[in-house]
């Protein structure tokens, strides 16, 4: 939309230009506002020739600005965001906290995760201990001491949190 009223009104300056350095071969626009119904039937042709040119002269100068401008920050990738989340730098653990969609909270050190860009039912994160769970119902988080690993499934949630952790302090 903003590319359109941008060459809109570049080609309204390109008129007004084109009428203030040759008014004869352009329509008379004062005329046309003064006496527009008198002025469109004498001049129709005219007229419709210069609405045309101009509608196409905003047309084509859309379709340029809104291919050649520069757009803003925007990244788009043809990665998964878990990959560019999941795969910091090697001197990092990446400690994952998952909300699931019935309010349970599950948090671990990743371990494996799927790759795959497209978001299917088969897509799931691995956490290995320590790993934390704290029921939806509940405000008490325990340790799972007894469970080495957790698969979760991607259906299953509603967002995470990843926190980056030095090797040296949690190793």
């Amino acid at each position: 939309m903003f590319a359109g009223i941008i060459a809109t009104t570049l080609a309204l300056y390109i008129f007004a230009l084109v009428r203030w350095s040759s008014p004869r071969h352009t329509p008379d626009v004062g005329l046309l506002l003064r006496e527009p119904g008198s002025y469109i039937r004498d001049q129709l042709p005219y007229v419709a020739t210069w609405a045309v040119a101009i509608v196409v002269l905003a047309t084509v100068g859309a379709l340029l600005v809104g291919r050649y401008a520069p757009r803003g920050t925007t990244d788009v990738s043809f990665e998964s965001a878990w990959w560019k989340a999941f795969e910091p730098a090697d001197e990092y653990l990446t400690h994952v906290g998952c909300e699931l969609t019935d309010g349970t909270h599950i948090a671990g050190t990743l371990w494996t995760f799927s790759t795959s860009v497209d978001e299917t039912a088969d897509r799931d994160i691995g956490l290995v201990a320590p790993i934390t769970y704290r029921p939806g119902d509940d405000a008490a988080t325990s340790v799972l001491d007894d469970v080495s690993v957790v698969v979760v499934s991607a259906t299953q949630i509603k967002y995470l949190t990843i926190t980056y952790l030095d090797h040296q302090c949690c190793r």
